[in-house]
């Protein structure tokens, strides 16, 4: 059984499905979110720019594309070339439409604009610029929670990095539900406003699904991008 926790700053959310060709860039906050503080002040300033990254951070342009058929692997890797690596999120690939989506947190060079445009390789190309977080924002959030001692005192299992950069999913094993002090800290040792929890009975109810992943085998696990289909 695997039960989704909704707390104030902490709501789950569900992966956003793009649609069109068009550029999605509105800086409104996602619908089903809420925020605690001042955060959703910032929201507008976060999409609009990202925070400097060392190259190490980021996703290189030979990352998390490995194994894909040769036009996807072409056009996420030029996408990658071409656009802000600091900004990026994710990949959704739906092989059966024929359309990758990328995610990216701000907008994109006009190079990548127009090679995304142009349907490359026979592909449709979707960018969506409303991504909360980059990748490497998120990943860094991921590693603290998992080094942080509330990730073991409410049962952490596995952090997930969702493509569409709206926040963290972190599966705990157990029946016990995070009290709100808890939920609380986990805000603040991520600094991460979207969190999907998930209480999984035993490990076979645990979701796998999301590829990149930071657990507790794997550290950096970024090499297959979201699948739909």
């Amino acid at each position: 059984m695997r039960t989704k926790l909704v707390f104030a700053g902490l709501v789950a959310v569900a992966l956003a499905a793009a649609g069109g060709a068009s550029f999605a860039n509105e800086a409104s906050s996602p619908q089903g979110r809420t925020s605690a503080g001042t955060a959703d002040k910032n929201q507008a300033a976060e999409r609009t720019a990202c925070d400097p990254v060392a190259a190490s951070s980021a996703l290189s342009a030979t990352d998390g594309v490995g194994g894909e058929p040769d036009a996807v692997q072409t056009v996420t890797h030029t996408l990658l070339e071409l656009g802000n690596e600091a900004c990026f999120a994710g990949f959704v690939i739906d092989e059966q439409n024929g359309q990758v989506t990328s995610y990216w947190k701000g907008d994109l060079p006009a190079p990548a604009r127009a090679y995304a445009e142009s349907q490359p390789e026979g592909l449709e190309v979707v960018v969506n610029l409303k991504a909360r977080y980059s990748r490497a924002e998120l990943r860094a959030a991921a590693a603290r929670l998992q080094a942080a001692n509330v990730f073991d005192t409410v049962g952490g299992v596995s952090v997930g990095v969702p493509s569409d950069g709206s926040g963290l999913k972190l599966w705990l094993n157990g029946e016990q539900t995070p009290s709100e002090t808890q939920v609380r800290e986990i805000s603040e040792v991520t600094g991460v406003l979207g969190i999907d929890l998930n209480i999984a009975t035993d490990a076979g109810d645990l979701d796998t699904s999301i590829p990149q992943r930071i657990d507790q085998s794997s550290d950096l696990d970024t090499t297959i991008p979201e699948r739909i289909g």
